[in-house]
């Protein structure tokens, strides 16, 4: 006979489908960010200004960075400047690889985003991943739980002499 589905089980089971649902989803938006940029030429870009904006509108104050990079590309050179919400890691001076989009050179890739996309799938197949080898752990000890109580259930009853 089938055993019933307890409601923690179906609860697991829908968690898996819609944990799948946007692994594929991500996925998708992945593949079609890389498709878009598949031509976008890999380019070395030297930061020349990092300028730094402050909202005071939010209760935390918000940081701004504006960090202009100058770079060539087929023999011309480019100057743009790019937006994050992160303070940057390099500095004034230093070395990036960027990749631009050769019709358009000051169209860059934005790679901190496919970055957040992979952090995202890598977290969710994480969980998936916990989640299940903890169920399937309970599973089997609540299996054994019962197949060893049958069996000191039989060792505790008395032995009728006849």
């Amino acid at each position: 006979m089938k055993e019933k589905k307890t409601k923690k089980q179906k609860a697991i089971f829908y968690t898996n489908i819609i944990c799948i649902i946007l692994i594929v989803g991500i996925g998708a938006i992945i593949a079609i960010n890389l498709y878009n940029t598949w031509d976008y030429k890999k380019v070395e870009a030297e930061i020349i200004k990092i300028r730094t904006s402050t909202s005071y509108n939010t209760p935390n104050y918000r940081n701004t960075y504006y960090i202009t990079y100058k770079f060539e590309l087929n023999n011309e050179k480019y100057q743009i400047v790019k937006k994050s919400l992160v303070e940057p890691e390099k500095e004034v001076g230093d070395t990036v690889y960027l990749r631009s989009n050769p019709d358009n050179p000051e169209e860059i890739a934005n790679n901190s985003f496919l970055n957040t996309c992979y952090f995202l799938i890598a977290s969710i197949i994480l969980f998936l991943i916990i989640l299940n080898i903890n169920n399937r752990r309970k599973k089997v000890q609540k299996r054994l739980y019962f197949r060893y109580k049958d069996d000191i259930d039989e060792k505790d009853k008395p032995i009728k002499e006849e």
